[in-house]
């Protein structure tokens, strides 16, 4: 699994696991050429993740910086990786234990998604990769 960002950020693994009222998802991101352009912190991309039950409810949000802001990527040389993870309680529970999911790459300033490429060259659709346990 490769998605590539805009700026050349790479997505190069995700792994989602949902457990009794919890989750965890591990995000391995490369970075392909520095973002040292970057300056204004409002303007470095930072992370979403969504995770929705499988009836379309929001079981939780886990957006924001990279490593909790310790290592923002506008800070990243190129072929750093940073291998983020999130542990977050659920704010709703399935009773099936169904959970989709969703990642990728915003601009704080002003919300908009960094365009998002398959491995196959394809934009993906709302530059985000859907993920699933």
């Amino acid at each position: 699994m490769s998605v590539g960002f805009e700026n050349g950020i790479v997505l190069q693994g995700a792994d989602l696991q949902v457990g009794e009222g919890r989750a965890r998802l591990e995000l391995t991101w490369i970075v392909t050429r520095p973002l040292w352009v970057v300056q204004n912190p409002a303007d470095d991309p930072t992370i979403f993740v969504h995770l929705f039950t499988c009836n379309g409810d929001i079981a939780a949000l886990a957006d924001g910086a990279a490593l909790g802001g310790a290592y923002p990527f506008r800070l990243a040389r190129a072929g750093d990786e940073i291998t983020d993870v999130r542990e977050f309680a659920l704010d709703v529970s399935d009773p099936a234990g169904c959970y989709t999911g969703e990642t990728g790459l915003f601009r704080p300033a002003d919300g908009s998604r960094l365009s998002a490429t398959g491995a196959d060259g394809q934009r993906l659709v709302n530059d985000l990769l859907p993920l699933a346990p």
